[in-house]
């Protein structure tokens, strides 16, 4: 059975390849997958994921619902403080959203807070993975 990174590479392989609708079908099928397991953390990093493809597809609307998902989730499991909502607050205001400014402005508060010497992990790979590495679960997409 793959596990959560498996699933996630395959997608980020798809991205690097510039094959969004495969990646796209990925993503989505791995937010079903990891709402059932009930795992709020894999589940703000997907949805981080799903938003980011959709938003290089410029489907921005639903870019944007799945951003602050992952927002709502990441503050919720993560903490305010930690940097993977930076990395999400960019990529909301990278939409046109009215709350932008804010979003940087929060992003930038907890890059300041982020230790230099604690940066994302170097086995992650590919534009989406960056810092996006949790540790291996079982899934079943069936």
């Amino acid at each position: 059975m793959p596990t959560w990174a498996d699933i996630n590479e395959k997608a980020t392989m798809a991205v690097g390849r510039g094959d969004y609708e495969t990646a796209e079908k990925t993503y989505r099928a791995l937010v079903k997958a990891v709402e059932a397991k009930g795992d709020g953390k894999l589940l703000a990093k997907t949805h981080h994921n799903l938003a980011t493809v959709l938003h290089a597809q410029e489907k921005e609307k639903e870019a944007e619902r799945h951003y602050r998902k992952a927002l709502a989730l990441g503050k919720k499991h993560f903490g305010a403080q930690d940097q993977m909502l930076a990395f999400v607050l960019n990529s909301l205001s990278e939409l046109d959203v009215e709350d932008a400014d804010e979003l940087l402005d929060e992003a930038g508060e907890i890059v300041d807070l982020v230790d230099d010497d604690d940066p994302p992990p170097s086995s992650c790979r590919g534009l989406l993975a960056i810092g996006l590495c949790p540790p291996p679960i079982r899934l079943s997409l069936n």
